[in-house]
């Protein structure tokens, strides 16, 4: 990449989430020259509490967190001293909410309801 590519960030659902508050905390300093966020979960411990009381919609949730996880498990283990990872833990749960507890909220510095 040459230092005058320009970057452009895309985030759906959760990683919508996450790249605005990125660009929130960043703001001019970011390396990034626009963000589109689609279908963001503003609103993620409500969003959070229905989905996790709909046990179908949690199964393929977790599923897909675990599934993302184990492919990029050699980069995330490696960080997850550092930012208070229980893998293991988030790769035994069945519970969206259980998995955050385990990683998201560690990883992005979220805390707790």
């Amino acid at each position: 990449m040459c230092i005058r590519d320009r970057l452009y960030g895309l985030g759906v659902s959760m990683g919508a989430n996450t790249l605005v508050k990125y660009a929130g905390i960043w703001k001019q300093n970011s390396k990034l020259e626009a963000i589109s966020s689609i279908a963001n979960p503003f609103d993620v411990l409500l969003n959070s509490r229905r989905v996790g009381s709909k046990p179908f919609w949690d199964y393929w949730i977790v599923r897909g967190f675990k599934k993302n996880l184990m492919l990029n498990y050699d980069i995330v283990a490696s960080a997850a001293k550092e930012y208070n990872l229980d893998l293991e833990k988030a790769l035994s749960t069945g519970k969206s909410r259980d998995f955050d507890e385990c990683v998201t909220r560690s990883c992005l510095l979220y805390t707790s309801d």
